[in-house]
């Protein structure tokens, strides 16, 4: 390891989708000093695996509005990257039976409060869309226009590439194995061969290994 990288002023743990893109927002922002540690290579876990889907559509009002602003990043992603990450803007719509349509006008209203352009359309423009989908089990459908789909792993690289553009280093096949802590903060992280890499913020983006990497310190 160069001595450059023995120390830095955040380390990110995890260099899937989650990882690069807090990777390329700190660039973004004039934060530079910033190591990310990937285990496998850059987009390889989660983030290969992902249905793709974009959306703004939750019932938690942070994750949506989180979401929106993410949005935007998609919208621009050729102006802002240099290049087609995949997105494809068709449209989200999701479905509820009588049970669950108070809460979908609910989820709906509490969305559109957070700027998430999403609305209620009735069956026959469902129809429309899917004249091959059986939509009997339905009393409400939502309407996301600005949704769709996209290609997470190709998003991983182009937050990447935007990242090392600012000076960034992202390390390949770099485990992070533990947590160092002093007293009651984190200091840095322990790597695999036994080296370390001294921070000032830790960021851990490492998707569902998450619980059993924080485990040891009661997280």
């Amino acid at each position: 390891m160069s001595e450059q990288d023995s120390t830095a002023s955040v380390v990110i743990i995890g260099g899937g989708l989650e990882g690069a893109a807090t990777a390329w927002a700190l660039g973004q922002r004039g934060i530079t000093d910033v190591v990310v540690c990937e285990r496998d290579t850059v987009g390889g876990g989660m983030t290969g695996k992902s249905s793709g889907i974009v959306r703004c559509h939750y019932g938690v009002s942070s994750l949506a509005a989180m979401a929106a602003v993410g949005l935007e990043v998609f919208e621009k992603a050729e102006e802002i990257f240099g290049t087609d990450i995949g997105f494809r803007q068709t449209g989200y719509v999701v479905g509820v039976g009588e049970a669950n349509l108070e809460n979908l006008r609910k989820s709906l209203a509490a969305q559109r409060e957070v700027g998430v352009q999403t609305e209620e359309i009735d069956v026959a423009e469902v129809a429309r869309m899917w004249p091959t989908a059986d939509l009997e089990p339905f009393a409400a459908f939502g309407w996301e226009e600005r949704g769709g789909y996209g290609d997470a792993y190709q998003t991983a690289q182009a937050f990447a590439a935007a990242a090392r553009a600012t000076g960034i280093r992202i390390r390949q096949g770099t485990t992070v194995t533990e947590l160092i802590v002093d007293g009651d903060r984190v200091t840095g992280v322990r790597l695999r061969d036994g080296s370390t890499i001294s921070a000032d913020t830790v960021v851990v983006a490492t998707g569902v290994w998450s619980k059993p990497f924080l485990a040891p310190h009661g997280i």
